[in-house]
């Protein structure tokens, strides 16, 4: 939160919370299939945020990161983590 003082009147607060988290919900086209989206979902079991392709699986650790080079397979990555890699274990953001 952003703090502003106006005039010599009392602060006022700057949330930006639902702007920041809008972006996170912004849907990326995946470029390693081209026919997905890539979401953020959250890991239930442990909290994790990876940003998923629904449609090919791959999986980045976060959004800066998403390209069609540095993906990992989301069954690897889980089974990495000591989990199945099923769709139920994932949580949309």
């Amino acid at each position: 939160m952003a703090i502003f003082l106006i005039g010599g009147f009392r602060p006022i607060g700057l949330d930006y919370t639902a702007f920041l988290s809008e972006i996170i919900f912004m849907l990326i086209e995946c470029q390693r299939c081209g026919q997905g989206y890539v979401r953020a979902m959250r890991v239930r079991s442990t909290q994790l945020l990876l940003w998923v392709c629904e449609e090919c699986e791959a999986t980045w650790a976060s959004q800066a990161e998403v390209n069609v080079c540095n993906f990992e397979d989301y069954g690897t990555l889980m089974a990495g983590i000591g989990r199945r890699g099923l769709w139920s274990e994932l949580e949309p953001q």
